[in-house]
């Protein structure tokens, strides 16, 4: 099985990669609540038709606190389990995600009359910590619109792989890829 977990803040393309996604053939769920990912991955495993299943699901702010910082405690579950499973997280400074939900006129899921879009940000950050610290890669779209992310998205996610924590080439690809487009590979952070 394959499992490819997006997140990141919002407004920083997770809708785009999870199109993308299903477009190459996978199932996509938006907003699974974290701690169903092991009994998904299961379920997947044995109630499938697919000899090779090929699962995406969208993680992010809206989740349970508890739920997320339980994240590493889950990824590591499913990895002893040998389910294929890569974490891309999608991210943009403060800025363009500000410029963004200006312009979108969406409400900011974590904003509200007590809270101003900034602060909404800056919380969200803090709650999808545990998901940063699973990762394998951190892809940051600054100035990119929608169809040029929905084609930097396919090239990362075709080169996904088993277990890879670390990816220069990926780094020197997107590196190549143009203006506005920053990646970095990072490994997970030591178990304490």
């Amino acid at each position: 099985m394959r499992l490819i977990i997006v997140s990141g803040r919002s407004g920083s393309g997770k809708s785009t990669a999870l199109d993308v996604l299903e477009d190459n053939g996978f199932y996509c769920i938006d907003n699974l609540p974290a701690g169903l990912l092991p009994e998904l991955a299961e379920r997947a495993l044995i109630h499938t038709e697919l000899a090779q299943p090929q699962v995406a699901v969208s993680i992010d702010a809206r989740n349970l606190p508890s739920h997320l910082s339980r994240f590493p405690q889950l990824l590591a579950e499913m990895r002893a389990k040998h389910i294929q499973c890569d974490v891309l997280y999608l991210d943009a400074d403060e800025e363009t995600l500000l410029k963004r939900f200006s312009e979108t006129r969406r409400r900011h899921p974590l904003s509200n009359s007590n809270r101003s879009l900034a602060e909404a940000i800056r919380v969200e950050s803090d709650l999808l910590g545990p998901i940063v610290y699973g990762r394998i890669k951190i892809v940051g779209f600054q100035l990119v619109g929608r169809p040029a992310l929905a084609k930097h998205l396919l090239h990362i996610i075709r080169m996904f792989r088993p277990h890879i924590c670390a990816n220069p080439v990926l780094y020197g690809l997107l590196e190549r890829m143009g203006a506005g487009l920053e990646a970095f590979s990072h490994s997970p952070a030591p178990a304490d």
